[in-house]
């Protein structure tokens, strides 16, 4: 006796075991009644009787690659973290802002912005593979990434007439003050994605006109709004560098970091750096004379010593007449703490027009700006007992920058 009305069974696929598959996730019910069902339903697929009969008997091929399926399957295991001590599961909020910047909240309420590889592979802060722009006018743009309690430092410092251009200011930061209140690189209060609100300044900031938590640079003693907008480095500023920061009073408490594009021009012309190295020759300087007594004498493989035959002991070195130049900076190396005075002339035995310039220490450095100087002299003594005879050291070398070409080289 037939059935009127067979069972319907599934249409065989045109291609039985395909090269590929689809992967599903299913979420069980976690009771064994409806377990049961669904492993009961699933095992029909792997039966030949519930697929359509054909004279190849294709529906047992069919039911064995079900029946892979079903011994290939694997439970799902939940994934959990733990914040001090608290299971959460692992979809943390997570936020991606209109530059593509990914950022996940954290248990106390606070941002923090995951690392791509881009920011891993260009570090925020250049280091001395960073040329600075050639004079004329050429420019070069830096791109900054750095943490609302740091600082940034330009690979290059700046004279009067360089443009510094900034744009494309990025991210957020809190001051550690107000719980919530994230603010902009303008300053402006960061909520929902924007900026909003007026911004203004805060007591106690380093830059007090400025508004607090605002983007800064900081160049020759004086700060700049940094978040946008154009700064013409004013007259008198020579190798000088920029720091940039967010305008707080203490950074050490900051969450949040900043992206900035910084184009330096430099307008002004050729600068150059000379180092005297005394270990390896005289270098072209020359002892003071005093009554015809040299007041320095020059040791090989050391470098410039005091002269026994001088008393009281003094060390008095310098290079004679050059072509003029603006000095920007002079660097002294001493083999022990000597003390004494950087000494720049305009004309040698002259009115010393230059600047004397007082330092101590085995590395002595100055930093300013000194017109037109056509020779340098070094007086040193010990530091201890400036007219006693226990020195006991050599001055080892001398690097001076400034501005022109180099008046050392032939």
């Amino acid at each position: 006796m037939s059935r009127r009305n067979p069972p319907a069974k599934w249409v065989l696929p045109a291609v039985v075991d395909p090269p590929t598959s689809t992967c599903w996730k299913i979420n069980v019910p976690d009771d064994r009644f409806h377990k049961a069902a669904f492993w009961g339903a699933l095992l029909d697929l792997a039966s030949a009787y519930k697929w359509q009969d054909d004279p190849a008997h294709t529906a047992k091929d069919v039911a064995l690659v079900w029946r892979d399926v079903i011994e290939n399957m694997v439970k799902c295991e939940p994934v959990v973290v733990m914040h001090g001590g608290i299971v959460e599961d692992f979809e943390m909020p997570i936020r991606v802002d209109c530059d593509c910047r990914v950022w996940v909240t954290c248990c106390d309420g606070t941002e923090v912005e995951l690392a791509t590889v881009g920011m891993i592979e260009k570090p925020g802060q250049p280091g001395p593979d960073s040329p600075p722009p050639p004079p004329g006018g050429a420019c070069e743009t830096y791109h900054a990434t750095f943490d609302a309690k740091s600082q940034w430092l330009l690979p290059a410092t700046v004279y009067a007439g360089d443009v510094l251009t900034f744009s494309n200011a990025k991210g957020a930061g809190w001051d550690g003050a107000f719980a919530g209140i994230w603010r902009c690189p303008s300053g402006q209060t960061f909520f929902a994605g924007a900026c909003i609100g007026a911004p203004g300044p805060q007591g106690g900031d380093p830059a007090s006109s400025q508004n607090h938590m605002q983007f800064v640079a900081l160049i020759d003693g004086t700060y700049y709004p940094a978040d946008t907008g154009v700064i013409t480095v004013p007259g008198g500023v020579s190798n000088a560098q920029v720091v940039i920061q967010v305008n707080d009073s203490d950074l050490t408490d900051n969450s949040g970091s900043y992206s900035l594009d910084i184009e330096l021009c430099n307008n002004s012309g050729d600068k150059f750096s000379h180092t005297f190295d005394f270990v390896v020759s005289e270098a072209g300087w020359e002892p003071v004379l005093d009554s015809g007594t040299p007041r320095a004498t020059y040791n090989p493989g050391n470098g410039w010593d005091e002269n026994p035959a001088y008393v009281p002991s003094r060390l008095s070195i310098y290079i004679p007449a050059f072509t003029p130049r603006q000095f920007t900076s002079l660097s002294l190396e001493n083999s022990v703490a000597l003390g004494g005075n950087l000494l720049f002339q305009s004309v040698y035995y002259g009115s010393e027009a230059g600047q004397d310039i007082t330092a101590a220490g085995p590395h002595m450095e100055w930093g300013g700006s000194v017109g037109l100087v056509s020779t340098i002299r070094i007086d040193l003594s010990n530091d201890s007992n400036p007219n006693g005879r226990s020195m006991d050291g050599y001055v080892q070398s001398v690097t001076v920058t400034g501005l022109g070409t180099d008046p050392f080289v032939p």
